[in-house]
């Protein structure tokens, strides 16, 4: 019974429409798939040439003008303590380091692309090493930085910015200790008065430690942009 349906015309006509049917179902989830393949894989191009760009910027207008910045904090502590140490006479070029020992440092980076790759799921990233390096610098070094930053802001406010309201003339229409220069109210005091010479060192320890942790933070930036282009 069973060999003669199987030599039945009509049994084998519906078997091969079963078949076709089938192949052609697999056919059409194989290029389903293959389109959201595509699709993935143009969204990842997109926003790792986003990323790049923002980490671009962000070293360009963020990162570079911090050490700048850092590095003048520590060159007004140098010359500061240099010349009290050999005794020297007040001047009025001391006025703009002693404003620099005010500057309050920010960074605030680009981070909306990776929050978008973030949104969409960072698994799109194929590249294990890339996708474990983003998540580093944005979930880690990022904001290591900004807490940091935060930290030594709210130092100086706490220790510097009082200190500076009561010892020193401030010759700026805003009223603060971050913009325009600064004359010590009484300089030869200055000279001999501890706390100030306290302050002076821990801002150019804040300043060399910053400097080098945005050097750091800098060549990280450049590894991931180098693992983007790769």
């Amino acid at each position: 019974m069973l060999k003669k349906l199987l030599r039945h015309p009509t049994f084998r006509y519906g078997i091969r429409e079963v078949t076709l049917i089938v192949i052609g179902i697999l056919i059409a989830l194989s290029i389903n798939n293959w389109n959201e393949q595509r699709k993935i894989r143009r969204f990842e191009r997109k926003i790792l040439a986003e990323i790049k760009q923002a980490l671009q910027h962000d070293v360009k207008y963020h990162i570079d003008g911090r050490i700048e910045r850092y590095g003048d904090i520590r060159h007004a502590t140098t010359c500061l303590r240099d010349h009290f140490s050999q005794n020297l006479p007040s001047h009025d070029s001391l006025n703009v380091h002693f404003n620099r020992l005010g500057w309050l440092v920010l960074f605030e980076p680009r981070t909306a692309p990776f929050e978008t790759l973030r949104s969409k799921g960072v698994e799109i990233i194929h590249d294990d090493e890339l996708r474990l390096a983003l998540l580093s610098l944005y979930d880690y070094s990022y904001p290591r930085m900004e807490w940091l930053l935060d930290a030594y802001n709210e130092w100086s406010k706490a220790h510097y910015e009082p200190y500076a309201m009561e010892h020193f003339q401030f010759q700026d229409t805003t009223g603060t200790i971050y913009n325009g220069a600064q004359r010590p109210v009484d300089y030869a005091a200055l000279q001999q008065d501890h706390r100030f010479m306290n302050i002076l060192l821990e801002k150019q320890r804040i300043a060399k430690e910053m400097e080098s942790r945005m050097e750091r933070l800098k060549r990280r930036i450049g590894e991931v942009i180098a693992l983007i282009e790769g």
